[in-house]
């Protein structure tokens, strides 16, 4: 006859009171840790998949944030193009109308080949400085003509006042001189003309004994600079320490910043 679970468990605990103190507290202390290392392997888990959800439900967040953020960004780029193609579509009729001839590309190109030319036209009388590059040869160029002379007269800009790009013209070609390793200095003048008198658009004044330095120094400011002819006042009564520049033409601008009268 087996024995009743009850009774079964009556031995156990009259067999443990029997024990001595010490393989009670052994006894006592397995159990703990027995009961320890199950709770550990149940919770163990259970805290793994709740930093898991959580981790989950973060990177859920972020991505419907850049969900929308692209839904957002997809309405702007449409509203962009919806927008530029109510610009172009005009520009690209009058092109075809301009040039029937021509491909849509080729058309448009033409178009703003034609607009570029026209506003370079309508702007040349606006004060354009000199591009670097043209201005690095020109000063260069002007630093040769230095080295051969030894103790080179005085370079005088002289401006008529009455127009502001004028005086910049005066300005930068004085920079130019300065550096390149001249002497130089600056006025400005309004003179009053009677009758029929047109005075010329740029002057050199010097004295003789400076022709060849005056010639290198109009040929190079006429190749990179002021594309005009300057008109030419030698005489012996001029100061030989000086080199006078006068400036009195209306000015017009290239894009590269060279200049005519």
């Amino acid at each position: 006859m087996a024995i009743p679970e009850y009774d079964n468990a009556a031995k156990w605990a009259v067999s443990i009171r029997s024990l001595p103190l010490m393989q009670k507290v052994i006894l006592i202390v397995i159990a703990v840790f027995i009961m320890w290392i199950g709770l550990y392997f149940w919770l163990g888990p259970m805290r793994t998949l709740q930093k898991d959800n959580s981790q989950l439900k973060t990177d859920l967040s972020e991505a419907q944030n850049k969900i929308a953020s692209l839904k957002d960004k997809k309405d702007e780029l449409h509203r962009e193009n919806l927008y530029y193609k109510n610009i172009i579509e005009p520009i690209q009729r009058k092109a075809a109308e301009l040039y029937p001839r021509l491909k849509v590309d080729a058309a448009l190109e033409k178009l703003s080949e034609n607009l570029a030319t026209v506003r370079s036209l309508a702007t040349r009388d606006v004060y354009k400085p000199l591009n670097k590059s043209l201005r690095d040869d020109l000063v260069q160029n002007l630093i040769d003509i230095y080295k051969h002379h030894t103790n080179p007269p005085k370079f005088i800009i002289s401006v008529e006042q009455g127009n502001s790009s004028r005086m910049r013209i005066g300005k930068d070609l004085t920079s130019f001189i300065n550096s390149a390793g001249f002497t130089t200095s600056q006025r400005s003048k309004q003179t009053l003309y009677v009758g029929t008198v047109v005075p010329s658009d740029i002057t050199i004044k010097y004295n003789p004994l400076n022709l060849k330095l005056v010639q290198a120094f109009a040929n190079i400011i006429g190749k990179l600079y002021i594309n005009t002819q300057f008109a030419n006042n030698r005489n012996e009564k001029f100061d030989k320490e000086e080199i006078i520049i006068d400036i009195k033409g209306d000015p017009l601008f290239s894009e590269s910043g060279i200049v005519t009268f």
